[in-house]
């Protein structure tokens, strides 16, 4: 065990753990730096596979149609399963952690459980980045409903508008000679098609439905960090540590560069949501309205304005998370 744990454990203390070895038989724990890779390494699989699944084709095909519909609005509650298994997997590493044998501990699953949640999340990003992706609806995915329109007659088919050359009978398509060999170029023949009605789209985002779920997942857990980054702001206040020199005086070296990346890192999340909750509860909502009103659908438009939110988020609450996991890892040692 390290000799300065008394040292680590005062520092670590506003959590509520009191770790401390119930025997003297030596250990090897893994380095900070590798705790580090193994979180950024788990959180990279978990992402990319997030992104394969978050497909609207794959969702379909694995919900044998009941999911990944274009216009799907499900993320208004989806993110509640995925908040939970976020929050389960805490769960259980924190039960593990509970039940090692030869440590002796003063904190509850349930809280640490909820420390966790500080953990810096990549999933999400990388399914925003995805969400952006686009490509034309062909007809064959528009779901809306088939109407006649009206006959229209052109004379050739580069002569038809873009969106409707694909409803255009297949003999007409592929070549410009009727069966009797005549020049369609210059013969006029109407032409009868069907097209959906306006709420077709005229692209499809296969990540849209599955980054807003996402994203509404993470903004919950970040309520939980909430409980964490209040307590370890306030400890450090009282003490003084947030005062130059004070905590080098109490604990110099890299204890004390680690105690203070990690004390930093709290207040700087704190000053963080500031701007966050202030995009969040007054741009954000007056940007979705703008663009509802300039002819976007709710979905659109709630996807555009999350999209400016995350620009804020990467630099702020995302990275202060990390330093502040990063502060953690290094102060808690070998405990």
């Amino acid at each position: 065990m390290s000799d300065n744990l008394p040292l680590r454990a005062n520092l670590l203390i506003f959590f509520g753990f009191q770790v401390g070895p119930a025997h003297s038989e030596p250990g090897t724990c893994p380095t900070p730096s590798a705790i580090l890779l193994t979180f950024v390494i788990v959180n990279l699989v978990v992402a990319v596979a997030g992104v394969i699944l978050g497909h609207s084709d794959v969702m379909k095909w694995i919900s044998g149609g009941l999911l990944g519909q274009w216009n799907s609005r499900l993320w208004v509650v989806m993110w509640v399963p995925v908040a939970a298994l976020q929050f389960l997997a805490n769960l259980l590493v924190a039960v593990a952690i509970k039940r090692v044998a030869g440590y002796s501990t003063g904190f509850t699953i349930i809280q640490l459980a909820i420390f966790y949640t500080v953990r810096p999340r990549i999933g999400w990003i990388l399914s925003l980045l995805f969400s952006v992706a686009s490509y034309p609806s062909h007809p064959s995915r528009r779901v809306g409903t088939l109407r006649p329109h009206p006959p229209i007659t052109y004379r050739s088919y580069e002569q038809a508008p873009v969106e409707l050359q694909d409803y255009l009978p297949l003999g007409y398509r592929h070549n410009h000679h009727g069966a009797n060999g005549r020049d369609l170029h210059h013969n006029t023949v109407p032409v009868t098609v069907q097209h959906a009605d306006a709420t077709a789209p005229s692209k499809v985002y296969p990540w849209r439905c599955a980054a807003l779920t996402q994203f509404l997942s993470e903004m919950v857990l970040q309520l939980f960090a909430l409980y964490n980054m209040g307590r370890t702001t306030v400890f450090a206040a009282r003490r003084g540590y947030y005062i130059i020199g004070n905590l080098n005086a109490v604990a110099p070296g890299q204890i004390g560069q680690s105690a203070h990346m990690m004390y930093s890192a709290a207040l700087y999340w704190f000053c963080s949501q500031v701007v966050i909750a202030f995009l969040g509860l007054l741009v954000a909502p007056a940007l979705a309205i703008v663009l509802r009103c300039c002819g976007r659908d709710i979905s659109k438009a709630i996807h555009r304005t999350i999209i400016l939110m995350a620009v804020f988020m990467i630099p702020l609450s995302w990275l202060a998370c990390w330093l502040f996991w990063a502060g953690y890892v290094r102060l808690a040692g070998d405990l």
